[in-house]
């Protein structure tokens, strides 16, 4: 007896392929769970459109998932957070808060899909593997900063904006120069 198949059975064949059973298996256990159809010509045609959909869905799955690597690939994320001595991190950066970061920058990923080993313990810049599909997977760039740094880089951002509100410097005007500790910020 020949059948085609529905779906995966173990030690017979996967689903879509025809395959040729005793009577008795096929009759009495494939045909009445649905696991497999007769091999007759109108089901082949049926099986074989609905292959090839299902091949076109995959092919549009993966194409995603090709533009969406290229998308996390192309800038790293940047994480803050508490540094003790020695670039230490006072707790970890997990997944999940990569995760909320890349919702932010627009990027839906799963956090079960982030290949972590373990949580980032460490300041720095760190490679972070992203399985989006069986076949593609992204590489993003993760660079971990400090708080402390964040601090002194915005701070004199902030301190020229308020010199240029306020007018000319008194202490410039007084000595003839800005103070050594201002240009240094």
């Amino acid at each position: 007896m020949k059948l085609i198949l529905c779906e995966d059975v173990k030690n017979l064949g996967r689903a879509g392929e025809t395959v040729k059973v005793t009577e008795g298996f096929g009759r009495n256990y494939l045909l009445p769970k649905s696991l497999a159809v007769m091999a007759t010509p109108a089901n082949v045609k049926r099986l074989q459109q609905e292959l090839n959909s299902k091949k076109g869905k995959a092919r549009r799955i993966q194409k995603d998932a090709e533009y969406q690597a290229e998308a996390i690939a192309a800038k790293p994320l940047v994480i803050t957070a508490s540094v003790g001595e020695g670039g230490k991190l006072f707790g970890s950066v997990t997944a999940a808060e990569i995760e909320k970061e890349l919702e932010k920058r627009g990027v839906s990923v799963d956090k079960r899909k982030i290949m972590l080993e373990e949580p980032i313990k460490t300041a720095g810049t760190h490679q972070v593997s992203i399985k989006l599909h069986p076949e593609v997977s992204a590489e993003l760039k993760v660079m971990v900063q400090g708080e402390d740094s964040m601090k002194a880089v915005s701070v004199p951002d902030a301190g020229v904006k308020a010199e240029a509100s306020e007018g000319p410097n008194p202490l410039a005007a007084e000595s003839g120069s800005a103070p050594e500790a201002e240009s240094t910020l």
